[in-house]
């Protein structure tokens, strides 16, 4: 069975909050699916990981909140069935090929080690290929993740982008200009767990903002209603108290009295940004 295996990192940290963060990104997760027009039969959360029943391989990264994915196959925990999935994965190996197998047994209740395993896997690689083990300057590394007494088997990891699930952090509203800043610092905010309002002026580039706010939406765990505006002062500020500006505090021209205004540009190179640098060349 083909398994989409999702891991996460800051999500770990957050205690006695944790499974509000895991059931939020399992939502976003369902969201990318439907949006994206994409089958799944069923998403599970297990031990530090959401695994997702599905043919489909989609590397979700897209979604925030997400540390990594991978496209594994899973069998029984069993080291015997293990073997059989193995010997398929390797069957373009020679004597030439050099390899390493990485376990990470996250279900402590099985018998054996991670250590143990990677040591049974490893010699029934060589014994099946003549391949040589090796830790450091390797072809081919060959994961197994044993999670509630099953096994997942796979050979990449694809990163994810990293930060909080969009809407664990509450709404903000985000002002889109015509510059194309606007859209990172959209992101940028995103990425910290905020779900967003996108705000423009009325004298704007309307089809230019729409362009922008159409991009924000795949990182987005809903669609995004652009709000037009002649003033900020015209935005309500009861259920929503802060508002995200896409420059520096020198470019400043109007001021939104006593709300929270975020600038996460500030200090920002934006060269350097790697969602920037994505988008530009999608």
């Amino acid at each position: 069975m083909n398994f989409i295996i999702v891991r996460y990192a800051e999500i770990g940290t957050k205690g006695k909050n944790r499974g509000m963060f895991e059931k939020k990104l399992v939502e976003n997760i369902h969201y990318y699916f439907k949006k994206n027009k994409k089958s799944y039969e069923k998403i599970y959360r297990k031990t530090g990981r959401i695994l997702i029943k599905t043919k489909n391989k989609v590397r979700l990264d897209t979604i925030f909140g997400i540390s990594s994915v991978s496209f594994s196959e899973r069998t029984s925990s069993n080291i015997d069935t293990i073997k059989k999935v193995i010997k398929n994965k390797i069957r373009d190996f020679s004597k030439k090929t050099k390899f390493r197998i990485t376990t990470q047994r996250l279900d402590k209740t099985l018998p054996f080690t991670s250590m143990e395993m990677n040591k049974i896997i490893g010699q029934f690689v060589v014994d099946n290929t003549d391949a040589k083990v090796s830790l450091e300057e390797y072809d081919t590394e060959i994961f197994i993740e044993l999670i509630a007494k099953q096994a997942y088997i796979f050979t990449k990891k694809f990163p994810g982008p990293g930060g909080l699930p969009v809407g664990t952090q509450g709404k903000v509203y985000s002002l889109i200009t015509e510059s194309e800043d606007s859209f990172l610092s959209s992101v940028l905010i995103m990425k910290r767990g905020c779900s967003i309002i996108p705000v423009c002026y009325k004298d704007s580039d309307i089809s230019k903002i729409r362009r922008t706010v159409k991009k924000l939406e795949r990182y987005h765990n809903k669609e995004l209603k652009l709000k037009k505006i002649s003033n900020i002062i015209e935005l309500k500020f009861k259920k929503i108290k802060a508002i995200v500006y896409p420059y520096g505090l020198d470019n400043i021209t109007e001021k939104s009295g006593n709300i929270l205004e975020l600038y996460p540009l500030l200090g920002y190179d934006l060269k350097n940004s790697e969602i920037f640098k994505n988008e530009n060349t999608a």
